[in-house]
This record gives structure tokens, C-alpha cells and sequence, in this order.
């Protein structure tokens, strides 16, 4: 399903600075967002380097479509199947 660009936007803004709150780092990449049915929750996958591997978020909205809560939900694969941003570092 298709999540309309502004909100897209919006969302991987939010992530990224919670990822970057929570993780106390500015390695984040932010991969593929999900709506569930709702549209008031949303998946989003968020790659934090010093983690080492994908984490899925659910981002809850709420009527004015404002953030009212990130939780990160654990290790997952990225929902639009990119690979781990620093994999030439590891391998390297």
C-alpha cells in the first residue's frame, strides 16, 4: 500500500531523530514505511549502525495526524529490501 509523500516524509523525519535520540548517534538510515489500514499506525524501518541490524518501529499518529508514540518493535528486514548501509565497512 501507498503511503501519500508528506506523510512519508514526515514519518522518516520523526524516526530518524528518535533513532538518533535513543541511539546517541547520527548513523541512521531510514528504509521503507508501512500503513496499516487504520492510518494511524505506520511501520518504518530504521538502520542504526552501532545496533548492527535493521529495526522495525510502529509509529502511532493521532487525529491531526501528529506523532503520539514510536515504539521500536526489534530486529527485522527492511520493508523495501534494501541491504545494511555500512556492509562495505564490515566487509572491509
Amino acid at each position: 500500500m501507498s503511503v501519500d509523500k508528506d506523510i512519508t516524509a514526515y514519518l522518516q523525519q520523526a524516526v530518524a531523530a528518535w533513532a538518533r535520540e535513543t541511539h546517541a548517534t547520527d548513523a541512521v538510515v531510514i528504509g521503507g514505511v508501512d500503513i496499516e489500514e487504520d492510518r494511524e499506525r505506520f511501520l518504518v524501518d530504521v538502520a542504526v549502525k552501532p545496533v548492527g541490524h535493521w529495526i522495525v518501529v510502529e509509529v502511532w499518529l493521532d487525529e491531526q495526524k501528529q506523532v503520539q508514540a514510536i515504539n521500536d518493535l526489534g530486529e527485522g528486514l527492511p520493508l523495501d529490501g534494501r541491504g545494511w548501509p555500512w556492509a562495505d565497512e564490515a566487509a572491509g
